[in-house]
Parts: structure tokens; C-alpha cells; sequence
């Protein structure tokens, strides 16, 4: 300060918060009446994937767990299934899953690291989950309903 000065400095502490935050952008999924052995899925984008952004400040490791939709065939099975669309800056590939897997109905991990932007930073904050159902060929007709619950927490980098 101009003072008064010594070798050592007053110890200072500065902490900041970790804003876990998301928000679903796409949040519903219509994919119509399906017929015995018929398949859907949003990998085309029609109907839309989920998306899922990070508005918090802070890398988020996510996690999913789905509701049964078909009452024949219980999660997890073939006839529900999921994946995260990888997108270049949005989340480290690794430990994020990117190719097509049986929807858990106990809680898994989907993604690793999912960026955020918090107005300062440049990149891409949102992850894209696309869905993929086939009516099994023992499930009645009607609606099906699948309630899907993602699990954010702050992602901390490994210290080696």
C-alpha cells in the first residue's frame, strides 16, 4: 500500500460460487402413434431431440434415468434407447455417451464436462440427447409416456 511492506503479504481469500444451473430448451417428445415393429427416432431432427443447456458457471457432469414407456418391455431394453449427439466445444467426448444405449431406469452417467458460456466465455453450452423407440411387438396400442430425469453436478477437472 505504500506504508507499510514486508516480505510477507496479509493472507487473502477469494472464493467463488458454483452456479449449478440447466434449463431444458427442447423438453417434450411426440413421436405420434407407432405400429407394431415400427421405429422413431431424432436423429434427423424430426421429431426434435432434447436439449439441454448448461446456464450455469461451471463444466456439469450430467446424469439420466428414464420411466419405463412400454409396459411388455421394461427398461432397460432395445426398444428404448438414447444417445448424446456430439458436438464439437460442448462437452468432452470421453466418458460421454455418444453412441445408441438401452435407456437405464436407475440413475447413469450421460455427460462429461458439458461446457458453459456465462456471457464471457465463447463455445457451446448445450447438449443434444436424441431418443429412439420401437414398439415392441407384444406392446397393446395406445400413448406411451416415458418421464426423463437428468442429474446435474459440477464437473471438477482431474488434478495429476
Amino acid at each position: 500500500d505504500g506504508l507499510n511492506w514486508s516480505e510477507w503479504a496479509t493472507p487473502r481469500n477469494l472464493s467463488i460460487q458454483s452456479l449449478i444451473e440447466t434449463n431444458l430448451i427442447v423438453d417434450f417428445i411426440n413421436f405420434g402413434l407407432l405400429e407394431m415393429g415400427q421405429q422413431q427416432n431424432t436423429s434427423d431432427d424430426d421429431p426434435s431431440p432434447l436439449i439441454i443447456e448448461n446456464t450455469g458457471n461451471a463444466e456439469l457432469n450430467i446424469s439420466i434415468n428414464f420411466t419405463d414407456i412400454f409396459t411388455s418391455e421394461p427398461n432397460p431394453s432395445p426398444f428404448y434407447q438414447f444417445l448424446i449427439r456430439q458436438e464439437p466445444g460442448c462437452m468432452f467426448e470421453e466418458q460421454t455417451q455418444t453412441t445408441w444405449i438401452n435407456a437405464p431406469s436407475i440413475t447413469a452417467h450421460a455427460i462429461n464436462r458439458l461446457n458453459f458460456t456465462s456471457g464471457y466465455q465463447e463455445g457451446c453450452s448445450n447438449a443434444t440427447i436424441d431418443i429412439h423407440v420401437e414398439a415392441p411387438p407384444s406392446e397393446p396400442p395406445g400413448n406411451k409416456t416415458s418421464i426423463i430425469t437428468f442429474i446435474s453436478s459440477l464437473a471438477e477437472p482431474k488434478v495429476s
